[in-house]
């Protein structure tokens, strides 16, 4: 009798804890990747409080408390892509899109929010490739055992719309994985996530060629490609390649997007220090960033040491090492120029110099909404001490009839 009552307990226990878990993980973002971590992954999760505030920003997408856009600037190798494109879409999907039990209400989206099964997404990079690899892995996690244990009630993928590139549930929700160079048109999302719009290790990745069309894309394909264009969301994930990459021009022409700018080490006078309304749940206040100066995004996986050797890699030059580390691609010392070399402003400057003046061109005024400037400087040689003075700077925004009277 007694072996027969533990027996017939342990179902009901393991259904208690099962709707406890499944309570929790609803809850929070950061829960549910701990506890679904080793489904793609196998080490241990380790935690740090940068993916604790970008857990924080997608549950505010989630709750549309961010309704246009959310900028996230931070390192490689920072769980970036994970986070967004493999847990969220699956953390989406298991929430109760009716959490009152209203009769009434058949949407499989929970009202005035983008939690449920019915919630579509699309995903873009600048390769298909890694957009289609995060698609298997979040695909691996909807379909594993413990997943669909806990809302395997709420979330079915169709068979006959199960592909890696997409995949659909039977609650209308789905999620699409392509590139900039990819087809969608006829295709939308109520979430779209743009992960590395630009490609900064291949060569020409970061050229003006590449990046134009990567802003031209953006700019002429992807607003239409919201599925509600009054509460629709676009996330943009990046590490900044040049002051005019994406990043650069949504900071430029979308005043009203939340931006998470994470620098690999901390500065507190960062041109772009993060900028949002969003509450830490932990604190109950609006999100800063904690470090000191100088202290490291995630010490435990990137030291001080480590971030130092990276900025020193022979492949990064000191634009792109300043943009993919500190995410502000002009470097704080200088590129070409370094700070070092400069000295003291002076007064007047020596007679009998050498005079030139250089000019670079831009003409754009009338071209863009973000036009480059003409820039003009004149600069004098000191034979005797061989120092260079730069002796006068225009800079303007110029149309071409007036920066060809400028030469």
């Amino acid at each position: 009798m007694k072996s027969g009552l533990m027996t017939a307990s342990r179902p009901v226990e393991d259904a208690l804890r099962d709707r406890c878990d499944a309570v929790r993980y609803e809850r929070s973002l950061l829960d549910f990747i701990g506890g679904f971590w080793r489904c793609i992954e196998p080490t241990g999760f380790q935690s740090n409080w940068h993916i604790e505030a970008i857990c924080d920003h997608l549950e505010a997408v989630a709750d549309r408390q961010i309704k246009r856009g959310l900028l996230i600037n931070i390192p490689p190798r920072h769980m970036k892509s994970l986070g967004a494109n493999v847990f969220f879409p699956a953390w989406i999907w298991a929430q109760n899109p009716n959490p009152t039990n209203d009769p009434t209400y058949s949407f499989r989206v929970t009202k005035d929010s983008w939690r449920g099964p019915g919630v579509k997404f699309m995903h873009l990079s600048y390769d298909s490739k890694l957009a289609t690899r995060d698609g298997m892995k979040c695909r691996q996690i909807i379909t594993s055992p413990s997943y669909q244990r806990l809302w395997g009630h709420r979330v079915r993928l169709r068979p006959d719309q199960n592909q890696k590139t997409r995949f659909d549930n039977l609650a209308g929700g789905h999620r699409l994985s392509t590139s900039e160079g990819g087809v969608i048109t006829g295709e939308g999302g109520d979430i779209i996530i743009f992960d590395d719009p630009h490609n900064v290790r291949a060569i020409g990745g970061a050229s003006d060629v590449a990046r134009e069309k990567t802003l031209r894309f953006w700019d002429e394909s992807m607003p239409s490609r919201l599925n509600d264009q009054d509460n629709g969301v676009f996330i943009v994930i990046m590490q900044r390649v040049h002051e005019r990459d994406l990043s650069g021009h949504i900071l430029t022409n979308e005043l009203d997007w939340t931006h998470l700018c994470l620098p690999a080490r901390y500065e507190p006078k960062h041109p772009h220090p993060i900028r949002t309304s969003v509450v830490r749940k932990s604190t109950r206040k609006v999100w800063k960033d904690p470090r000191n100066e100088g202290e490291a995004l995630w010490p435990e996986k990137f030291s001080l040491e480590a971030l130092q050797r990276m900025a020193k890699d022979e492949a990064l030059s000191t634009h792109m090492a300043a943009g993919q580390l500190q995410q502000r691609p002009t470097a704080r010392e200088g590129g070409l120029f370094k700070r070092e070399w400069i000295s003291n402003p002076v007064k007047f400057a020596p007679e009998g110099l050498d005079l030139v003046r250089a000019w670079d061109f831009a003409s754009s005024i009338q071209l863009t909404n973000d036009p480059d400037w003409t820039v003009g400087l004149l600069m004098g040689r000191d034979r005797a001490t061989d120092l260079i003075y730069i002796i006068d700077v225009i800079r303007a925004r110029l149309s071409p009839r007036t920066a060809r009277a400028a030469r």
